[in-house]
């Protein structure tokens, strides 16, 4: 299958190379773009310049300042148009992958190999519609049987690989464009898995991408663009104490329940 691997990034042109681009390109198996607006186009080609990757990895966004949501519009666009199968979406301040049955911890292998297999699965489960992983250090590894996938039905967050023609992104979502893809991809029919890996990343803190926004006020916003979008739900916004942002979309009541694999 013909694979593309789409990092939306913002703001991020000192540190990419240092994060991401530090282990992700030595993978193989799939082509790579990082997403890009106008307006820092050109701080991104010097920064690709300087860390000795070409500028034909960039692609330049159509405007400024419309938000991820805009950016994996664009993403899901260009995957169309260029042919490919499958989409892997990447975030642009991880600093590696870690997977237990990897001859290294930290290493573009993890990846390599979930390319592979996930490509497998998708090619055998038509209705299986997108594969995640944990979001950090949540890996298993069961003795005597280290499994591929944990679960079935989970949401995918950060890094998934996803059939872009069942891809729902809605320009004007500016935040929680995870559960959203979830949220459709259920909808239409469609089940996931969560593989035996998780990234290495500094969550919500890295300067830089979302975190320059007041994602409380945003996810508030969101409620009644979803709302339109899907008439037939109801979102509440939920305060939890533990939640960095202090609270969010209440998701899980418009989820399948997640079963284990292993």
């Amino acid at each position: 299958m013909k694979i593309l691997c789409v990092i939306p990034s913002k703001g991020r042109f000192g540190s990419i190379a240092k994060k991401t681009l530090s282990w992700m390109p030595q993978a193989n198996g799939f082509d790579w773009k990082v997403f890009v607006e106008p307006k820092e186009a050109l701080l991104y080609k010097k920064a690709f310049e300087a860390s000795g990757f070409s500028a034909s990895h960039l692609v330049v966004l159509p405007d400024n300042d419309r938000r991820l949501g805009y950016s994996l519009y664009h993403c899901k666009k260009y995957a169309i148009a260029y042919g490919y199968d499958l989409v892997l979406k990447l975030d642009d301040d991880v600093s590696g992958l870690i997977d237990a049955r990897a001859k290294k911890i930290y290493s573009a292998d993890v990846l390599e190999k979930m390319v592979k297999t996930v490509s497998e699965s998708m090619v055998n489960e038509p209705k299986l519609g997108a594969v995640g992983i944990d979001l950090i250090k949540g890996y298993y590894y069961v003795k005597n049987n280290p499994v591929d996938y944990l679960y079935k039905n989970a949401p995918v967050y950060g890094l998934y690989i996803i059939r872009p023609e069942i891809w729902d992104k809605t320009p004007e979502c500016t935040t929680e464009e995870d559960c959203i893809t979830t949220l459709s991809l259920f909808r239409a029919g469609y089940y996931t898995y969560t593989y035996n890996a998780a990234m290495q990343v500094a969550i919500y803190t890295n300067a830089g991408g979302e975190q320059s926004f007041d994602r409380v006020k945003e996810r508030e916003a969101l409620i009644p663009i979803l709302k339109k979008k899907y008439p037939d739900l109801e979102f509440k916004y939920v305060v939890h104490e533990k939640n960095i942002y202090g609270g969010g979309i209440d998701w899980e009541e418009h989820f399948p329940k997640k079963q284990r694999l292993f």
